[in-house]
């Protein structure tokens, strides 16, 4: 994970349990939940995504399948630490230290076979939430976000 906020980030940790389901060939559902944190020198946070998800396969090749996916889902964060002395001043406080928000994923991804049967997912997305507080502080648009690259298997 990588936040997309006031500040420039750390790549920080995030693991993620999903459960997909077929609608149709083209068509998968994808309930998720995650955890992880965005985090850099003024500031860390905990945060706990659940989301539903639709993936849409175009095509599907011999030993790979790409697919876009977008859904809808709320993120639980926890601000563990903030430098509220340090904070440039174009920058204002806004410290609630937790809260919950609706977000918004969407993203790319391709679906690997190996020779053993073993399948491999990668994937970049993009996490737009609703509010501006996920690292503490607020300054003008846009809202916070985070970025994600996904390996699974």
């Amino acid at each position: 994970m990588n936040g997309n906020k006031e500040f420039d980030g750390n790549t920080d940790f995030q693991a993620r349990l999903f459960v997909r389901h077929y609608y149709s060939e083209n068509v998968r559902g994808e309930f998720g939940v995650g955890i992880g944190s965005i985090s850099d020198w003024l500031y860390e946070t905990h945060l706990f995504p659940f989301d539903y998800r639709l993936l849409y396969t175009p095509e599907y090749y011999e030993r790979w399948t790409p697919y876009l996916y977008g859904g809808f889902g709320f993120v639980s964060y926890d601000v563990a630490r903030l430098d509220i002395e340090n904070l440039p001043p174009w920058i204002a406080p806004r410290y609630k230290p937790e809260g919950v928000s609706a977000y918004i994923p969407f993203g790319v991804g391709v679906e690997l076979a190996t020779e053993e049967g073993i399948g491999l997912d990668f994937n970049l997305g993009y996490n737009f939430a609703f509010t501006d507080e996920l690292n503490g502080s607020h300054a003008d648009e846009p809202n916070d976000a985070y970025w994600t690259f996904l390996i699974s298997m």
